[in-house]
């Protein structure tokens, strides 16, 4: 009991970060929930640039559908066979883009497999625009399959290149649209999760070194092993519930209005980054920083992975590096199955399993250096 009390007071000492970061982040929730009926799709229809299709793909009802589709938003070129001479002309800035349509392309959107390879300038801005819309296209493709039992391509092809009315979904459109909020939520608690909880635990761990707590801990004879347990516990316990309130009030502002498996699997997903978050903050306090060097860290690693990881900007937008670089933080698996739960495109196990990997290493790496600093002392 005593334990969870040492963890309450370093709550309690931290309340007002708390408070700030929480109403900061549920107001711009409570703004962007507001507008969600509001939104108007942006096209760049008026805007086609010039692309090179090299179609591998035999002939099928997808590859047609999909030419078409390519049509609407970007100038087609269908007479270049050579990749390595197409993708020259990319390079030159003759072409905005090379696609690559790959042969079986119609099993390979069945099977999860890639659809398309393209080829572009990292900084040309209407080649990020285009690949981003064709992610759309496949992942409606994708929900069509789900709500139908089959691929319904020219009510995607009207959806998105003429803004028609959709079918697609009807009955559930306003869900749906919760459901992509809701993901969007989740993504950028990933930095709340990240710049409070390594503050808050790094602070109730070095709080547990402070001589009057030694000194409380020596009277009540438990072992340095339990000592340190009964502390990670209750921290884990209190941060852990932090974050479902967190999760509560998202899922409050949407009425609960979320089908059952999304919200499990965001939940799941919450824990499991919230343990990688816990698992770094220990390592972190290896290093006996000060605690002013400590919320510099805190705010450094959030607001980095924020960026990086595609929490504020998308990762279609960053120059491909960037994103390669992006690809060693565990934030940036959590965002992906964060946005990817709706549309039902990510390998969710795949996803989890790397996230507690980062987890599993950094409790060793943390365990190695907490067991030198004994010899050291010893």
């Amino acid at each position: 009991m005593s334990t969870f009390k040492s963890v309450l007071i370093n709550f309690q000492r931290k309340r007002t970060i708390i408070i700030i970061y929480a109403a900061v982040f549920i107001v711009i929730s409570i703004l962007t929930l507001r507008t969600i009926d509001q939104q108007v799709d942006l096209s760049f229809n008026r805007v086609k640039p010039d692309v090179i299709l090299i179609n591998q793909s035999e002939k099928s009802e997808f590859s047609d559908q999909f030419v078409s589709y390519l049509s609407t938003i970007a100038t087609v070129d269908q007479s270049y066979d050579d990749i390595t001479f197409a993708n020259d002309l990319v390079e030159s800035e003759d072409f905005a883009m090379l696609i690559v349509l790959t042969a079986d392309s119609e099993q390979n959107l069945k099977t999860g497999k890639p659809v398309i390879n393209t080829y572009y300038q990292e900084n040309d801005s209407f080649a990020n625009i285009i690949k981003t819309q064709l992610n759309s296209y496949l992942r409606y493709l994708n929900a069509t399959k789900r709500a139908h039992g089959d691929y319904d391509y020219a009510t995607v092809n009207r959806a998105i290149s003429q803004h028609a009315p959709v079918e697609l979904l009807k009955k559930t459109d306003n869900l749906n649209k919760k459901a992509i909020w809701f993901s969007y939520y989740t993504s950028f608690l990933a930095y709340i999760i990240i710049a409070i909880f390594t503050t808050l635990l790094i602070l109730i761990l070095k709080s547990y070194n402070e001589p009057v707590v030694k000194a409380r801990r020596n009277i009540a004879k438990i072992s340095p092993f339990k000592q340190t347990m009964m502390m990670s516990v209750a921290s884990a316990v209190s941060l852990y519930g932090l974050l479902f309130i967190f999760l509560a009030i998202g899922l409050f502002m949407i009425k609960f209005e979320l089908p059952i498996k999304q919200m499990i699997l965001h939940v799941l997903n919450a824990v499991v980054f919230t343990s990688t978050v816990i698992s770094f903050a220990l390592l972190i306090t290896n290093f006996n920083f000060k605690t002013h060097f400590t919320h510099a860290i805190a705010n450094v690693v959030s607001l980095g992975t924020a960026f990086l990881a595609g929490i504020f900007v998308p990762t279609e937008l960053l120059p491909n590096a960037v994103v390669q670089f992006a690809k060693l933080l565990p934030a940036y698996y959590y965002v992906r199955l964060a946005k990817g739960i709706e549309f039902g495109d990510v390998n969710v196990v795949q996803l989890l399993a790397i996230q507690l990997l980062f987890t599993l290493c950094y409790i060793t790496i943390s365990w190695y250096l907490s067991q030198q600093k004994r010899r050291v002392i010893g």
